[in-house]
């Protein structure tokens, strides 16, 4: 998941806190990797503050089905925003069956072959997870 997902779905009043409830009830895997953390690091610190970091970094270490991804080949394809690609690097290592994002500088996987990686945009990944 792109940090715009993890900042739509932090608070318990959020219309997509279930994605967050869904992981925790082992739904489905969500994959990440250090450079991802610490992005969702700074940006819930940014937003939120500090408490909030601590409790959604310590749900991501206790949450079996958060799997830590290491990551031996950097795609660089999102020459638009660079720092993006650490999401579809994790993806493509992880070999997840899609990223979830509202970021529109991923809309370029659909025009490459390879590496295919489907995207879903949070209201469709939100339909998904009520037909799981």
């Amino acid at each position: 998941m792109d940090t715009n997902i993890v900042l739509s779905a932090i608070f318990t009043t959020s219309p997509y806190q279930p994605i967050l409830r869904s992981i925790a009830n082992d739904v489905f895997d969500m994959y990440v990797t250090t450079p991802i953390l610490l992005e969702y690091e700074e940006k819930i610190n940014d937003i939120f503050g500090g408490n909030t970091v601590r409790l959604f970094l310590d749900f991501c270490h206790k949450t079996p089905n958060i799997k830590p991804t290491e990551v031996y080949f950097n795609w660089r394809i999102i020459y638009a925003d660079p720092d993006d690609d650490k999401f579809i690097d994790c993806a493509v290592a992880a070999n997840a069956d899609y990223l979830v994002t509202n970021d529109k500088h991923f809309k370029i996987l659909s025009k490459i072959v390879f590496p295919t990686l489907k995207i879903l945009h949070i209201d469709e990944f939100m339909v998904l997870l009520v037909h799981k």
